[in-house]
């Protein structure tokens, strides 16, 4: 069993603290995915507008797939450098063919492509945040449709598995 050091990584609350969603959101996968997201616009763009070879722009853009980077290279670069964009880039430079891939990330700077990443990556987790709300609120709709109003005091009873007496309301404070 690997060591967890937030809840957010622990087998025991992860569930409680997050969701399965979330998690993968901000996974390690899904960062570098977006670096590459990042990567291939800028690429597609460029050869767009002709600042880089169009070729070298399809080639940079068939790569840009996290199933093509080593993990463990990656891991290794980052921990020496102390950041993953430029592993990343020397990794999807790399395997484009034909020396094409010097093309990649250019005129970018690293924060360029870490910002975009993360407002993606922050993005992606206000939808989900935008999704559980919407099913929040069509429970309270339908509640509030259907006349259902829980007490407290009622609530407390149920929960203590009381039997079918009368519940006196709860004071008011």
């Amino acid at each position: 069993m690997q060591p967890n050091g937030t809840t957010i990584d622990s087998s025991i609350y992860c569930d409680i603290f997050s969701t399965s969603g979330m998690r993968e959101v901000w996974s390690d996968q899904t960062r570098i995915q977006r670096y590459l997201d990042v990567e291939k616009a800028l690429s597609v763009a460029q050869g767009r507008l002709g600042v880089i070879p169009s070729e070298a722009a399809d080639e940079i853009a068939r790569h840009c797939n996290v199933a093509e980077m080593d993990f463990e290279k990656l891991k290794s670069a980052t921990e020496h450098i102390g950041y993953p964009v430029l592993p990343v880039v020397q990794q999807l430079t790399t395997v484009c063919k034909s020396g094409l891939g010097q093309w990649c990330h250019w005129g970018a700077t690293t924060q360029d492509i870490t910002d975009t990443a993360t407002v993606l990556q922050i993005r992606s987790a206000l939808l989900l945040i935008e999704r559980d709300l919407k099913a929040d609120l069509l429970i309270i709709q339908h509640m509030q449709t259907t006349r259902v109003k829980l007490r407290l005091d009622v609530l407390v009873k149920a929960l203590n598995l009381t039997s079918n007496e009368t519940i006196t309301p709860a004071p008011q404070w």
